[in-house]
């Protein structure tokens, strides 16, 4: 079943490359004959290019993480700088929940934001161009 997040980036890239490439060049010819039936079949039954995982290591990897970076420097200058007289374990507290459990646990949820960062490496989405796309390796 279709989900809400599925894209159209992927049919429409087979369209650029079996339709708009032969127009502009016809001495290449069409990379794939069937490409109105492919991009049929793509578009009556869409299914995820990625990974749950890998999409949002993606998506970690492209905005968020500097995002949440920024977050933890401000959490970190709020224990550490606006409460005198406590130590910084004691206002990182919430409520009941001791400060010292706090810090483990955003330790920890920053850990796995790291790991979920390195641990798919680099899946290519095929449409979307990198850096290192850019420059011949040597």
């Amino acid at each position: 079943m279709p989900t809400t997040s599925t894209r159209l980036k992927l049919p429409s890239t087979k369209i650029r490359r079996s339709k708009f490439s032969y127009a502009l060049d016809p001495s290449q010819g069409i990379e794939r004959e069937n490409w109105r039936t492919a991009l049929g079949e793509d578009l009556q039954s869409p299914s995820p290019k990625l990974s749950n995982i890998a999409a949002a290591a993606h998506r970690l990897r492209r905005v968020y993480f500097s995002l949440l970076s920024v977050l933890l420097l401000a959490w970190i200058g709020r224990i550490t700088m606006y409460t005198p007289g406590e130590s910084w374990p004691e206002t990182a507290a919430i409520g009941a929940i001791p400060g010292l459990v706090v810090i483990v646990l955003v330790g920890l949820a920053y850990l796995g934001l790291i790991t979920l960062l390195v641990l798919p490496g680099e899946h290519h989405v095929r449409g979307e161009i990198y850096e290192s796309d850019l420059y011949e390796r040597d």
